[in-house]
């Protein structure tokens, strides 16, 4: 395959491209079960070393959603009594992992 005469840099890049594309259709569609076997194929990927924590933190982030100001603890208010920025949104999957489809009921 034209994928593996490619630097292995190359073929992770592409790899992790390809499966995001396939979760961010997934979720756009609503296809639960769908995105849930990306989402595992991509976590596996990214635990490949090396790891990019980047990519971890993002995945993490949108699978837990927006953190409630509510359970900001002392150590991680901002100066002046303000929560913590919120999480961005829209990484590989554009907004939120389900699409608001209820994939996670």
């Amino acid at each position: 395959s034209r994928l593996a005469g490619m630097p292995l840099e190359r073929q992770r890049l592409l790899t992790a491209a390809h499966i995001e594309h396939r979760m961010a259709g997934a979720a756009e569609l609503g296809a639960a079960q769908d995105y849930t076997e990306w989402a595992r194929l991509y976590a596996r990927h990214l635990a490949l070393p090396p790891a990019d924590v980047r990519k971890v933190r993002e995945l993490c982030d949108d699978l837990l959603g927006p953190l409630d100001e509510t359970i900001c603890t002392p150590h991680t208010a901002r100066p002046g009594g303000s929560a913590p920025p919120q999480p961005q949104q829209g990484g590989w999957a554009g907004g939120e992992p389900d699409g608001g489809a209820g994939l996670g009921d």
